[in-house]
């Protein structure tokens, strides 16, 4: 009787709790992807990521940070991540970057969180490959650290090469995640 109470119980709980956990994978990914797009918008269009904000369901209102040390910063009330774009160098050896971090750094991303995001990378790489606007780029082996990467197959409206890359390492807990531009010379 016990056992039946138990499996009865399980089957009524276990379908709520994977809906649960993937309604928070899908959320994760969701806001990954939304502040990725900003960034990569920004970045191959050159343009402020400000004027890429938007809003996506249940990520909240847009935060953008007051500019400190030539970084921007865009995340949202609901969001897990923060967007950051950062102009290196002067003249014509100026080059921007944007980075997606955690917005609470002292929170660590687990092993499948850490798979959704790399999953949600891919997915967008592969769609933009599918597009042709992108093409693959190989980082080769940097282990323990698993890494995924395109470009822009076109250079962007200042002249410049521009990559994207994820790079996680799932031992440690931690990724990194940019788009730049090229510090080849860009034609402007």
């Amino acid at each position: 009787m016990l056992l039946a109470g138990f499996a009865t119980m399980s089957l009524a709980v276990w379908p709520a709790l994977l809906a649960q956990n993937f309604s928070h994978h899908d959320r994760l990914a969701a806001d990954w992807t939304n502040l990725f797009e900003h960034c990569r918008t920004s970045i191959e269009m050159n343009v402020p990521l400000v004027s890429t904000a938007g809003q996506i369901d249940g990520s909240g209102d847009p935060i953008l940070g007051s500019p400190e040390a030539g970084v921007t910063t865009l995340s949202y009330t609901n969001g897990w991540f923060e967007a950051r774009h950062q102009e290196h160098g002067e003249g014509a050896a100026l080059r921007s970057t944007c980075s997606i971090a955690l917005r609470d750094e002292s929170k660590l991303l687990d092993t499948d969180e850490l798979a959704t995001v790399l999953f949600a990378f891919i997915r967008l790489r592969q769609q933009l490959l599918e597009a042709g606007s992108h093409e693959f780029k190989d980082l080769g082996i940097l282990q323990p650290a698993t890494t995924a990467a395109f470009a822009l197959r076109d250079k962007n409206s200042r002249g410049c090469s521009t990559n994207a890359y994820i790079s996680i390492d799932a031992l440690a807990q931690v990724f990194s995640n940019t788009v730049g531009e090229q510090t080849t010379p860009c034609a402007e």
